[in-house]
């Protein structure tokens, strides 16, 4: 899987990064093996407004012909990233067992058929 990540209002920091790197393996485990192309866009940006400042976090996933986009905010930058990776891991997992149920259902009817 290609990772880029882009940084916005703030600088490239390498702990962070590393630590992206770690929360996205998890991610990569839900992709199938097959879909070695996968490509994932990271965006880390840094926010301030009258309400305070915040980070967000938004990942943008293209593997097997679907598109994943998930955007969250925290407080801190480590929320952010934590947040966002539990919610693509869902995405992803929602994905495949819509897959693999139409996949049962097909051969459901397939059995159906040949029983008749």
């Amino acid at each position: 899987m290609n990772t880029t990540v882009k940084w916005t209002n703030a600088t490239a920091n390498a702990q962070v990064e590393s630590y992206l790197d770690e929360r996205m393996k998890a991610v990569e485990k839900l992709i199938d093996e097959s879909e070695s192309e996968a490509l994932c866009r990271v965006e880390l940006a840094h926010e301030s407004s009258k309400h305070g400042e915040s980070w967000r976090a938004e990942i943008t996933l293209s593997a097997g012909g679907q598109k994943f986009r998930v955007e969250q905010s925290d407080t801190t930058i480590n929320a952010a990233i934590d947040a966002v990776k539990d919610e693509i891991m869902r995405q992803l997992r929602t994905g495949k067992n819509k897959r693999m149920s139409a996949v049962r259902k097909g051969g459901a009817a397939i059995k159906k058929m040949l029983r008749r």
